[in-house]
């Protein structure tokens, strides 16, 4: 019962491997930033007050930031395509005497190699790329050392979270009526399968959602139990509630970007960027963001790479549209998920291209 933490502002991670290449180019370019004192520091202190184990992402260039991370970790793995690339971030671990798991090679041809077994696992690993299996007789003992620093029993650390919250949990990865226990990515939930989860709860019933699930899952939750209060479990914040927002307020670009695509069809595109790379909960709370004012006659997809806890306010600020829809980034074509509803020509769980209108701005 882990997490991966990307912690850095240079857009990667795990959707980079799921969505399409052209969409993930586009989606990179979107959400690439610089590192910033700002940027660590929230990271830092997310780490400091985690809840669960994390994987830490620090990503590949060795600087004051990230030494600023590393001080956070119990534990390192290095892996570079480049062995030389290695020696400074191997001086940095050794400087602030942090176990070293494993230093490891990637390699694009030859045959994987363990040169090493003892106390820092040594050798290469080939297959890293998109669309590839990671072949290395590494693997096995770096993953058993990962479970051993990992290891929780999942029911013991559901409990305690749950004993976090007066409102009635729900896991996204277990049981819920008549749907199967789900998991990343070995099974993951699929849109058709909103409208049978909805119907397992009751209308603005008060939840508390834990468990990894899609954006969109998340959205559609948050839009049903409306009004009702609605937390989110956050590796870094523990319980969080969706924050308010000022709707058709005054913009605020220098936290949250939103570019504004309208389509003949009469669907509205809100695609949002964060240009810090990092949004701090606690000061959305006590100074909401903007964003633009609903439209109940037209169709919105929402579109961006945004904290779940965002996703959740903005789909609650627009659930009164024609119907409402979060982008999929792991499809093939350019399609969202509907979450919402009042058209029966777009029903909640169906997929949506988004409108080619739209599309052309992004060039």
């Amino acid at each position: 019962m882990h997490y991966v933490l990307r912690a850095h502002p240079d857009g990667e991670g795990a959707w980079r491997y799921e969505a399409p290449p052209l969409v993930a180019d586009e989606l990179r370019r979107l959400v690439k930033q610089r590192w910033t004192p700002a940027f660590a520091d929230a990271i830092s202190r997310d780490l400091a007050r985690r809840h669960l184990p994390l994987l830490v992402d620090t990503g590949g260039q060795p600087s004051a930031e990230t030494q600023q991370i590393l001080s956070h970790c119990t534990n390192a793995i290095l892996l570079s395509h480049t062995p030389a690339l290695l020696e400074p971030w191997r001086a940095m671990v050794d400087h602030q005497a942090i176990p070293l798991l494993a230093d490891l090679h990637s390699i694009r041809g030859g045959e994987p190699t363990l040169d090493d077994g003892g106390t820092t696992l040594r050798g290469s690993i080939r297959g890293l790329g998109p669309d590839e299996t990671p072949v290395s007789p590494c693997l096995d003992p770096l993953i058993e050392r990962l479970d051993a620093l990992c290891r929780f029993d999942r029911a013991v650390l559901r409990r305690r979270h749950a004993a976090l919250t007066e409102l009635e949990l729900i896991d996204l990865e277990g049981l819920i009526g008549h749907l199967p226990a789900h998991s990343m990515p070995e099974r993951p939930w699929t849109p058709d399968e909103i409208p049978t989860l909805l119907g397992e709860l009751d209308p603005g019933r008060p939840l508390a959602v834990y468990g990894i699930g899609p954006t969109w899952l998340y959205g559609a939750l948050a839009v049903y139990t409306a009004p009702a209060p609605i937390e989110l479990f956050q590796v870094a914040l523990g319980w969080v509630a969706p924050p308010p927002l000022v709707l058709g307020g005054q913009p605020d670009p220098a936290r949250l970007q939103v570019q504004r695509y309208t389509s003949a069809a009469a669907i509205t595109r809100l695609q949002f960027t964060i240009p810090s790379g990092y949004l701090d909960y606690e000061a959305c709370q006590a100074h909401p963001l903007s964003a633009p004012a609903p439209e109940r006659d037209r169709a919105v997809i929402l579109d961006g790479k945004l904290p779940l806890w965002l996703y959740a306010a903005l789909s609650r600020a627009y659930n009164d549209a024609l119907w409402l829809a979060i982008r999929e980034p792991r499809s093939e074509a350019a399609r969202a998920v509907v979450i919402a509803s009042r058209d029966s020509d777009h029903p909640v769980g169906a997929l949506v291209a988004l409108p080619e209108d739209t599309l052309a701005k992004l060039t």
